[in-house]
């Protein structure tokens, strides 16, 4: 297994029962998280797809691109463009709110646990809680 396999074992054949189980609901919002490889896997699981939200960390942006170049390919309107950062000099805000692209701040995982703080601050939930609540508002109206 590669790095993106992890132990579910991300086959063809589980990529082909993810797109058939997206594609079967009833509902009109379908969650799901990619890995960060685009292959012939990912395409296949993204074609019931209509729309994207790209989270990528501030240390990865040659993926973002990557990413960005493949919703483009697939069709994919782009909801959401959103940069993590774990660098506290970096202020969470919408960077273009009309674009719906933020930088979101998390916390490191020791930090998280020896603090026994939040995973993030409040600019970052409420960032979060308005894409939430957008999403949701949207798929009503399908």
């Amino acid at each position: 297994l590669d790095e993106y396999s992890r132990d579910a074992g991300w086959t063809m054949e589980r990529a082909e029962e993810r797109k058939l189980s997206f594609a079967a609901r009833d509902e009109q919002l379908v969650l799901a998280d990619c890995p960060g490889k685009i292959d012939d896997k990912t395409r296949t699981v993204v074609e019931p797809a209509d729309a994207m939200v790209l989270v990528v960390s501030d240390q990865r942006q040659d993926d973002a691109d990557k990413w960005r170049e493949f919703a483009a390919e697939n069709d994919l309107e782009l909801r959401y463009d959103l940069t993590t950062t774990l660098d506290r000099q970096k202020e969470p805000r919408w960077t273009d709110r009309d674009a719906g692209r933020a930088i979101i701040r998390s916390v490191h995982n020791d930090e998280f646990e020896s603090d026994e703080t939040t995973a993030y601050d409040d600019t970052t939930r409420r960032i979060l809680k308005t894409i939430a609540k957008e999403l949701l508002s949207a798929s009503e109206r399908q």
